[in-house]
C-alpha cells in the first residue's frame, strides 16, 4: 500500500482517535493499540501476531485510523539544531527547513522530516530540533532496508501508514532531562537520546555485531557519554529498551496501561514511542516519513500544461488544430443538412397526412349534406328490433330522424328495443315519448331518435344473429321442419310410401304433411291419448296448441286454458322421450 504523507501536521488533541504502531522482525509482527483521549494516552491492547494478514485484522478489530510502523536505527541518520523560539507553526516549518537543509540532498523529501524536542527550552530563547533521515542502507542479507520498511505496509490493510525512526520514539520516551537507549541486535545498531538542561545528544550507532550481550556493552559505553556531555546522570542498560527511573515514572504517568516491566519495555516500548511521536503536534512530522512518494493530485489546468509541455505533443496539436479550423465549418454544415434533411422528410409526409385527412373531412360532409341510404338504415333498425316488437309506423328523413311506433308484448321488450337503438352508434338522443298498455296486454309505444352526423353510412353490427337461433327456436323454443324434402323417388329408396283413397288419391305420409295446422281448433286429448305419442306427434301438438292460442287472441277463457294445460302435458311428455323414439305402444 502506498500511503501520503500529511501536508501539515496533525493535531495531537483529537480525542478518541486510535492508531496502531507496528515493528516487524524475524519472528512476526509487534502491534499496540494506542489511544487518545482528552489530555492522556492510553494502551488499548498488545500483541506479538505471525502475518500481516493477523496485523490487518488487529488494526481493523480496534477500529483504528492509521498504522505507524518502525524505522530501524540502522537505516536512520539524526542530526540536532537549535532554533529560536517563536510561534509553533513558524519553528514548525524551521524545523522542516533544517532537515532539507542539514540531511543529506539524496534523501527524499518524504522521507526526511524535522521536529522539536519535548520540555523546556535547552538554552535560554532557544529549542532543539530533532532531524532524522531514512536511508535505504543495504543490509548483510544483500536487501535495500527500504524495501524491508516498504513490505511493513502489509499490516496496515486499507488504513493510511506511515514511518517513524526508533530514535525519535526514544526522544519521546525518555522525556526532558533524561537519558535512554534501544538496541536492535536484529538490525547491528542500536540508538541512544539524553537531554539535560542546556543541551541534548542523540546518535544511531552501527556495529558489525551480532551478539546482544556485545552490543548492550557498546550502548552502555554511548549511553554514559551522551548523558555526561547532557549533564545527566546516565542509565544502567538492564534490557532493549534502557530508561532511567526519571524517564520510567514520567512514561507511567503521561500513558495509561504501560507495565513496568523490562521485559514489557523491551516488547511494546518503542511502539510506545512512537505513538507518543504521533500524538505530539511538535513531533507528528517524525512519525509521518513515507516509504514512497506521495501522489500529488494536480489542479486540471496545471495537470494539462504539463501534458502539452512536449514537442511532439505541440506539433499534433498544431496539426489538428489548423485541420479542425480548416474541416470543422464543412463538417457543422454536412451535420446541419443532414438534420434540415431529416426535418424535410417528415414535414412532407405531415402534408401527405394532411392531405388525406382533408379529402375524408369533404368525403364526410358530402356525406352529411348528400341523401341518407335510407335502406342501409331501415336494415340497422330491423336488426336492433327484438323479437315481440312489431313495427307499425316508420318514418326516417334527415330532418325529422327517426319516428317508429309499434306494439311490443311486454315492457322490458320496449326498453331493450330502446337500448339496441343506441348500441348501433347511429342514433342519439333516442326518446320514448309514448307507451300504452291495452286490453288485451300489449304495449303500444312511439320512439324518436336523431341520427348521429356522419354514421349513416357506418357499418352496423346484428345485435342477434338469427342464423344461429332461428326463428321457431325463438318463439317456440324447438327447431321445428316442415317434414322430409326429399322427393317421392328419395322416399320409395328410403321406404316411405302414401296410401292410396278410395277416389284414387295417394294420401300422402305424415313425414310428408304440414307439421303445424294453426288453422284449426285442435281437439282434445286424453292422457292415454298423450302417452301413445311419439316424440314428432308429441312436438307437432303441443307446438299446434300454442301457436293457435297466439293467432286466435279472442278465444274463451275455457278453450285457452284447455289448450294451456294440453300444451303442457304433451311438451313434457315430449321432453321425457329420446330423441328416436317412436313413442310407447
Amino acid at each position: 500500500m502506498q500511503a501520503s504523507k500529511p501536508t501539515s501536521p496533525r493535531p495531537a488533541n483529537r480525542d478518541n482517535d486510535v492508531i496502531v504502531c507496528l515493528s516487524e522482525s524475524g519472528s512476526g509482527f509487534t502491534v499496540i493499540a494506542v489511544r487518545r483521549a482528552a489530555s492522556s494516552v492510553a494502551v488499548l491492547a498488545e500483541a506479538v501476531l505471525e502475518s500481516a494478514d493477523a496485523a490487518a485484522a488487529f488494526a481493523n478489530r480496534n477500529r483504528a485510523s492509521r498504522v505507524v510502523h518502525i524505522v530501524p536505527a540502522s537505516d536512520t541518520i539524526v542530526r540536532l539544531a537549535d532554533l529560536p523560539v517563536g510561534d509553533a507553526g513558524q519553528m514548525s516549518s524551521a524545523a522542516e527547513l533544517m532537515a532539507e537543509a542539514e540531511l543529506p540532498a539524496s534523501l527524499p523529501e518524504h522521507r526526511r522530516a524535522g521536529g522539536l524536542l519535548p520540555g523546556a527550552s535547552m538554552k535560554a530563547g532557544m529549542r532543539t530540533a530533532l532531524l532524522c533521515g531514512w536511508v535505504n542502507r543495504p543490509q548483510s542479507n544483500g536487501v535495500t532496508s527500504g524495501g524491508v520498511a516498504s513490505r511493513q505496509t502489509a499490516g496496515a490493510g486499507d488504513l493510511p501508514a506511515s514511518f517513524c525512526p526508533s530514535v525519535a520514539a526514544l526522544a519521546m520516551l525518555t522525556g526532558g532531562n533524561a537519558s535512554g537507549g534501544f538496541c536492535e541486535t536484529e538490525h547491528q545498531a542500536f540508538a541512544v537520546f539524553a537531554s539535560g538542561p542546556e543541551r541534548a545528544a542523540a546518535r544511531v550507532v552501527i556495529e558489525d555485531e551480532s551478539d546482544q550481550a556485545s552490543m548492550l556493552r557498546k550502548m552502555q559505553a554511548a549511553l554514559t557519554a551522551a548523558a555526561t556531555s547532557c549533564g545527566v546522570q546516565p542509565s544502567t542498560v538492564s534490557g532493549v529498551l534502557t530508561l532511567d527511573a526519571a524517564a520510567r515514572t514520567s512514561l507511567g504517568d503521561r500513558v495509561k496501561g504501560v507495565r513496568d516491566e523490562q521485559a514489557w519495555l523491551d516488547r511494546y516500548g518503542i511502539l510506545v514511542g512512537a505513538a507518543l511521536a504521533w500524538f505530539n503536534s511538535e513531533m507528528t512530522p517524525l512519525a509521518s516519513l513515507l516509504a514512497a512518494a506521495p501522489v500529488v493530485v494536480e489542479p486540471a489546468p496545471i495537470a494539462a500544461a504539463r501534458w502539452l509541455n512536449s514537442g511532439t505533443r505541440a506539433v499534433l496539436i498544431t496539426t489538428v488544430s489548423c485541420a479542425a479550423i480548416l474541416f470543422l465549418p464543412l463538417a457543422i454544415g454536412a451535420a446541419r443538412d443532414q438534420v434540415l434533411s431529416g426535418r424535410v422528410s417528415v414535414i412532407e409526409d405531415m402534408k401527405k397526412n394532411s392531405a388525406d385527412v382533408e379529402k375524408q373531412a369533404a368525403l364526410y360532409a358530402q356525406l352529411d349534406i348528400s341523401r341518407w341510404p335510407l335502406t342501409k338504415l331501415l336494415s340497422d333498425i330491423s336488426v336492433a328490433t327484438p323479437v315481440g316488437v312489431t313495427a307499425t309506423d316508420v318514418r326516417l328523413s334527415p330532418e325529422q330522424g327517426l319516428t317508429f311506433q309499434g306494439t311490443a308484448k311486454t315492457p322490458e321488450l320496449v326498453n331493450s328495443f330502446q337500448a339496441n337503438l343506441g348500441q348501433t352508434k347511429l342514433f342519439m338522443g333516442i326518446k320514448l315519448n309514448r307507451t300504452e298498455t291495452n286490453s288485451e296486454g300489449v304495449v303500444e309505444f312511439n320512439l324518436t331518435a336523431e341520427v348521429v352526423p356522419g354514421q349513416a353510412h357506418t357499418p352496423v353490427k346484428p345485435i342477434d344473429d338469427f342464423s344461429k337461433n332461428s326463428l321457431s327456436m325463438r318463439l317456440h323454443g324447438v327447431e321445428v321442419t316442415a317434414g322430409n324434402a326429399g322427393d317421392a323417388k328419395g322416399d320409395a329408396k328410403n321406404g316411405h310410401k302414401g296410401e292410396r283413397r278410395g277416389d284414387g288419391k295417394v294420401e300422402e305420409p305424415d313425414s310428408r304433411r304440414p307439421l303445424i295446422a294453426s288453422d284449426t281448433l285442435p281437439a282434445v286429448v286424453t292422457d292415454e291419448q298423450i302417452k301413445k305419442m311419439d316424440k314428432e306427434t308429441a312436438t307437432r301438438e303441443w307446438i299446434s296448441r300454442k301457436v293457435y292460442v297466439q293467432k286466435n287472441p279472442t278465444l274463451d277463457s275455457a278453450t285457452k286454458a284447455r289448450l294451456g294445460d294440453e300444451e303442457a302435458r304433451i311438451k313434457a311428455h315430449s321432453a321425457s322421450l329420446p330423441a328416436a323414439s317412436g313413442g310407447a305402444k
